[in-house]
């Protein structure tokens, strides 16, 4: 039996095919990509970078101005304790909603000295911020008022992919989860195989072989996680930290993003409320703004509204506490 004379060759051209449509895909991804506008993101030439900003990290090991040390008198020192939503991914210092925050209360009350440190450590528990407060005011950095700023993670759209379970998910499937992102890096196509890498993960959500970020955080600061117990033995050592010193009630302060299902924050907030915070909601400055086109759909960032919104709640909270210090002064 004599074989198709045409097979062959649709075979061959389907494959040029094949390979002129990923050329064409690594090549859109790469037009569009940050790292092609010199928003590099990682360590270059000995410099860290978050999508062409560079960090410079002070001598506490903060993303923050040097922190004088005694502090001066007549400066109102605010310590803001967070996550990497805190320490901002993809912003410059001064485009954080700290930095905002000071500059909005040296605005209203130019005649004080108000300084808002960002203390945000990248992937920190709660736990691992009060330590780190320990070990600071031992230093001493001399907080007068203390915020904890409760991202539960950036909500970033390639934050999880990393997870337990998704790696998992990928060594149960080797050739979707590991050969073919391995072969496209190896094809000089990063844009295509981190664009595989992400497609992936969401596949593993879908199947329900992992949970949705989303998922993991309401999981994360439930009530019945074992994380929970340590999250509000956390908050109650802050606030002894702060009753111990005559400092103002530390505040709570939840930067929320408005997605409907993120009650782990209002779950949060309340329990700080118990322990003795201040628990400010700006949910009403971020509501109207709420658009998730606004998500940049290759890095995961923020959009800067945010930051205005959590400058707004946060400055709000500060003016709070020092009108309460006016109050207590003779």
């Amino acid at each position: 039996m004599i074989g198709n004379p045409m097979r062959p060759k649709i075979l061959y051209q389907s494959l040029i095919l094949l390979c002129l449509a990923a050329a064409l895909l690594e090549m859109s991804l790469t037009l569009v990509s940050p790292e092609r506008r010199g928003e590099w993101n990682g360590r270059f030439d000995d410099q860290i970078y978050t999508w062409g900003h560079p960090v410079r990290p002070n001598l506490q090991g903060l993303r923050e101005r040097e922190i004088a040390v005694p502090k001066p008198a007549g400066v109102f020192r605010v310590l803001v304790l967070g996550d990497e939503s805190t320490w901002g991914p993809g912003l410059a210092e001064d485009e954080r909603f700290t930095a905002l925050a000071e500059s909005r209360l040296r605005q209203q009350d130019p005649d004080r000295r108000i300084e808002v440190l960002n203390a945000g450590l990248p992937e920190a528990t709660l736990p691992v911020l009060r330590d780190a407060l320990l070990f600071w005011c031992e230093a001493p950095v001399e907080p007068d008022l203390v915020v904890v700023a409760f991202g539960g993670g950036a909500l970033r759209l390639d934050s999880n992919e990393n997870r337990p379970e998704h790696v998992a998910f990928a060594r149960r499937h080797p050739a979707i989860g590991l050969a073919a992102p391995r072969a496209l890096t190896a094809l000089r196509m990063p844009q295509t195989a981190r664009l595989w890498r992400r497609t992936a993960a969401r596949l593993a959500e879908a199947t329900g072989a992992a949970p949705s970020y989303e998922e993991f955080l309401a999981h994360r600061y439930g009530p019945d996680s074992p994380a929970w117990p340590e999250f509000a033995g956390a908050l109650r050592d802050i606030r002894e930290f702060c009753r111990a010193r005559n400092l103002p009630p530390p505040v709570f302060l939840s930067l929320h993003v408005g997605h409907p299902a993120a009650d782990w924050y209002a779950r949060a907030a309340k329990q700080a409320e118990e322990s003795g915070f201040v628990a400010p909601s700006c949910v009403a400055d971020i509501a109207p703004k709420v658009d998730a086109r606004d998500i940049n759909l290759l890095n995961g960032i923020h959009p800067r509204h945010f930051q205005a919104a959590w400058a707004e709640s946060l400055s709000r909270s500060v003016a709070a506490a020092l009108d309460r210090q006016h109050e207590v002064l003779p």
